[in-house]
């Protein structure tokens, strides 16, 4: 991002009621923790479906597995390396929950992945998934900027402007 159009999203974050101008760097430093542990539980939940229920494994499982694992180490750093300002330590202390479900739901899921998982085994890793859904839900609510779903991504709304989507 050019550093003009940092400060001018610095500026309009700031403006926003209380947010104050620490609060809006933090905010524009960690959307990218917060779309990556997003994308991270996204790439985990969509193998967990093919394990959690019990029967044959799908093979070749383990590269997905091993990327989401790979993805999530520089996320975690990127999370630690951030300036946290009181105004954001909720919405922190909710991204560093999430990244720690998510790391022990990868975890689980290598275990499913064995032939002979057991039921308490995929029922710990859909509540470990959970437990990072809600976590990164939490944090979505704290501060602005943080949306778990961006619709002026979806197809209908190449066609029709922000007001007019017709998505059913």
């Amino acid at each position: 991002m050019p550093a003009a159009e940092g400060r001018e999203n610095i500026q309009k974050l700031a403006e926003q009621p209380r947010l104050g101008e620490a609060t809006s760097r933090y905010v524009l430093a960690s959307r990218p923790v917060h779309d990556g542990l997003r994308q991270i539980l996204t790439q985990i939940a969509g193998v967990a479906l093919l394990v959690i229920v019990p029967g044959r494994v799908p093979a070749m499982l383990g590269g997905p597995v091993d990327f989401a694992s790979r993805a999530l180490s520089p996320v975690r750093d990127a999370l630690d390396a951030l300036q946290v300002p009181p105004r954001a330590q909720h919405h922190h202390f909710h991204l560093s929950a999430a990244a720690s479900a998510l790391a022990r739901s990868l975890d689980l899921l290598t275990s499913c992945l064995r032939p002979d998982a057991s039921d308490s085994e995929r029922d710990a890793l859909v509540r470990g998934l959970r437990n990072a859904t809600d976590h990164l839900r939490a944090a979505t609510r704290l501060l602005p900027g943080f949306e778990m779903a961006d619709l002026t991504q979806a197809c209908c709304a190449v066609h029709a402007g922000p007001q007019q989507w017709l998505c059913v």
